[in-house]
């Protein structure tokens, strides 16, 4: 299954791939599907888990945390990602004997891809041959499809391939056949795999040759807008699940299945192209968990879990470009009396005011604005000159003091700690600086802005404000 990244920064997210085109097709006809898949436990592996579902799958995933997160490829056009393809790494390891059992109890046919490991494609080789139903295999890739030649012999394998992988295996398999010659190629295939081979021609319909050589022709019934032959991509997967469905469901001979399949390809794909709602759905559900994960609820900045994945990120740019990074720690001074005098709600309004102050001030795409937690905010800041950052903690220390605050009738007070990073110096080390500044800048009366010096500061147990310096402005 495959995940499809329209754009980073939206997230737009919809399903496609070799499974998820099998199985929503089935499902369409009516079909009961099992899904048996390895991945690893993740946010993203239970929406695919949750998009199963919604389709009336029946999922069995084996969790694991040995495997590997879904890949990551990009495809660009003048600069810009156009689209990005995750893929879940189900060739890494092998599907679970008992997995295997639980999942075909009351099924009369399995279908495989090759993306699995050849080790998952023996075993599942192995249980259709032991209930002796059918296992159709698609090729996926011409490298993938190299796999099928492991399962040659297999008694009631049936295997679906285009041309281009159709040729890459008979290279792999060590016999040739002429460039152009598809029909060849099928015949020489049927013969050393011992099973029928389906062989894809794109616009040219699709050539079914048996283990007996028994050849048939199938003309292509597409008839679509020649602008979106992309579309035909997915093409070869509705083949199989089509004739999949005609052959076993329907019980029409194979030949008949292949020949019938390919007048709901151009109707499938026209569907499958129009069809937004699920990608929409899945939007959705993306977004919502992704706010969920990095975001602030209350003031919609970015949570402290997400904050420090961002600083870690932003210090690793800024060693790279032996640029300056700058952290200032904030603190809501005597927030615990307001939140007691007013409430909760009205405690509430203050910290979002507050966020919205900062946000006003902070504004290029390099400042990372973070809710730490309660009454504290953390900014942080590229590629300024300490003095500068000092500035604009003044800057905003008395903007806040200026601004009245209807909720409460008055304005409110931030102390502000201020830290400059070395280069190479840990997060843990500046935020502890920063913290440090902003605890003495506390003891020192509140309503002030104290920077901490470029230097590794003293215990906290021993810290006066002879080791910190004073924002004065001017």
């Amino acid at each position: 299954m495959r995940g499809v990244i329209d754009k980073p920064g939206s997230i737009s997210i919809s399903w496609g791939g070799t499974a998820f085109n099998i199985m929503s097709h089935l499902c369409e006809r009516g079909a009961q599907v099992n899904f048996l898949s390895i991945l690893r436990e993740s946010s993203l592996s239970r929406l695919i888990q949750h998009a199963i579902e919604n389709f009336g799958v029946r999922p069995y995933i084996d969790y694991r945390d040995d495997i590997p997160e879904a890949g990551f490829s990009g495809h660009l056009v003048n600069g810009e990602l156009y689209d990005a393809v995750a893929s879940c790494p189900v060739d890494v390891a092998a599907l679970k004997e008992d997995r295997i059992r639980e999942a075909l109890v009351g099924c009369v046919a399995i279908i495989a891809d090759c993306n699995l490991s050849t080790e998952s494609l023996t075993r599942l080789g192995a249980a259709a041959r032991e209930r002796d139903i059918p296992l159709y295999v698609a090729g996926v890739s011409e490298a993938k499809c190299l796999k099928l030649a492991h399962l040659a012999g297999h008694p009631r394998m049936i295997a679906f391939m285009n041309r281009r992988e159709a040729a890459a295996l008979a290279g792999y398999m060590e016999f040739t056949a002429p460039p152009d010659s598809s029909i060849l190629t099928a015949s020489k295939l049927a013969r050393n795999l011992e099973c029928p081979v389906v062989v894809t021609m794109d616009k040219n319909g699709a050539i079914l040759c048996t283990a007996d050589q028994q050849i048939s022709r199938h003309k292509s019934r597409t008839r679509l807008d020649p602008e979106k032959n992309h579309c035909l991509s997915g093409a070869g997967d509705l083949l199989l699940a089509e004739t999949v469905w005609l052959h076993r469901s329907q019980g029409t001979p194979l030949g008949d299945a292949v020949e019938l399949a390919q007048k709901v390809i151009p109707e499938a794909l026209e569907r499958q192209e129009g069809c937004s709602v699920r990608a929409n759905v899945l939007d959705e559900a993306f977004s919502f968990i992704t706010r969920m994960a990095d975001q602030d609820p209350l003031t919609k900045l970015l949570n402290r879990r997400a904050g420090m994945v961002r600083m870690e990120h932003q210090a690793q740019l800024m060693d790279r470009f032996s640029k300056s990074m700058s952290v200032m720690f904030i603190d809501i001074d005597r927030f615990k009396t307001i939140n007691d005098r007013f409430g909760h709600a009205v405690g509430d309004k203050v910290i979002q005011a507050t966020a919205r102050l900062l946000g006003q001030l902070f504004r290029r795409s390099s400042d990372l604005i973070i809710r730490w937690g309660g009454e504290e905010f953390v900014v942080v800041t590229c590629d300024i000159p300490m003095p500068d950052v000092c500035a604009l903690a003044e800057q905003l220390r008395a903007q806040a003091e200026q601004c009245e605050l209807e909720a409460v009738g008055r304005s409110i007070t931030l102390s502000i700690g201020v830290a400059d990073r070395a280069l190479g110096e840990s997060l843990d080390s500046l935020i502890e600086r920063a913290d440090e500044a902003l605890y003495a800048a506390k003891e020192g009366g509140r309503n002030r802005v104290l920077c901490a010096p470029h230097k590794s500061p003293p215990s906290r147990a021993n810290l006066s404000l002879d080791s910190l310096y004073e924002h004065a402005p001017g």
